[in-house]
């Protein structure tokens, strides 16, 4: 079991540095071209990563494990995880859009508080104190980031608002991911919901197109091969992890969005964002806390179970 809580710790690193890399190029080439070419792209060569990788056996064992095949087990977890996931997507890309990586970041990542509204509401899950008053002031913070200055107009709190919308989708999303597909290969997922964004996607890119540079081309080149290697990673860390470690070991996504911002365009959050942000992560390791101690007392009851009833769970 350590083992492979350890490999999914990898995994997700590994995917949360593809995410920001995919994320950066988006965020610069979206000031350029329009929304539907950028998120075109990244899945055009996203589906393309996938076709190179099959011809060097090497790549194609690690993508596609021994003994699984390309198979649908279940068609409505790939169409609601393709559905959810273009939602997903296109809010976050578009949330990029005159905001910095930093500041989406905080929004996105508070994917772990959806989760806990999801478990309360869904599957009946209890909550203390604890949980109660971090899922209140984790969701004040995320709001008073998205909107600081309480007015509904203008593009930035508009797209600050589809942050946080998509990290609920996000966080539905996991929950498929673990409960719903857990049988279902990871390339196909990965086939199915990119297929479904391209044919969302093909009517509106025909009539927006613009012609595209080299260097810009390029950099939709690098988001694709980025995105590869996100879905796919996190789709194996979730497999191998829980969904409360995963979702907390993507907050290495804000550092590293964070040190883009600096590095690159010279930017520094604001105070408020720096205050809102520390309260959401700290509002979710609550959270996953709390869900630490509720696994392991589920774990411990069943360990002092005696009898016949034992062997009937």
């Amino acid at each position: 079991m350590k083992r492979y809580a350890l490999r999914a710790v990898g995994f997700t690193l590994i995917a949360s540095l593809g995410y920001t890399v995919t994320d950066f190029c988006i965020q610069f080439l979206v000031r350029k071209y329009t929304l539907f070419q950028v998120f075109f792209m990244v899945v055009v060569t996203s589906m393309l990563t996938l076709l190179a990788c099959m011809p060097f056996p090497a790549l194609r064992r690690r993508i596609i494990r021994k003994n699984e095949t390309l198979k649908i087990h279940n068609w409505k977890a790939h169409v609601l995880i393709g559905l959810l996931g273009f939602a997903a997507d296109g809010c976050a890309f578009f949330s990029f859009r005159g905001n910095s990586l930093g500041l989406v970041y905080a929004l996105l990542l508070s994917v772990p508080l959806f989760s806990a509204l999801i478990s309360l509401i869904f599957f009946k899950e209890k909550f203390n104190r604890w949980k109660t008053g971090a899922l209140f002031f984790g969701f004040g913070a995320s709001v008073l980031i998205a909107n600081p200055s309480f007015s509904f107009a203008g593009v930035a709190s508009l797209s600050l608002l589809l942050a946080s919308l998509s990290a609920m989708f996000f966080s539905v999303l996991f929950f498929i991911f673990k409960y719903y597909a857990e049988h279902e290969n990871v390339t196909v997922l990965f086939l199915s919901s990119r297929s479904i964004s391209f044919l969302l996607l093909v009517p509106a890119v025909v009539y927006f197109w613009e012609p595209m540079t080299l260097n810009h081309l390029l950099l939709s080149a690098l988001s694709g091969v980025g995105f590869f290697l996100g879905f796919f990673f996190i789709l194996y860390a979730t497999r191998l992890g829980t969904v409360v470690m995963v979702t907390s070991l993507q907050y290495t996504q804000l550092l590293m969005a964070l040190l883009v911002d600096f590095l690159l365009y010279s930017l520094f959050p604001s105070w408020l964002t720096i205050v809102s942000s520390f309260v959401i992560v700290a509002c979710c390791l609550i959270m996953i806390r709390q869900g630490i101690h509720m696994e392991t007392a589920e774990h411990h009851d069943i360990d002092h179970m005696e009898g016949p009833f034992i062997h009937q769970i």
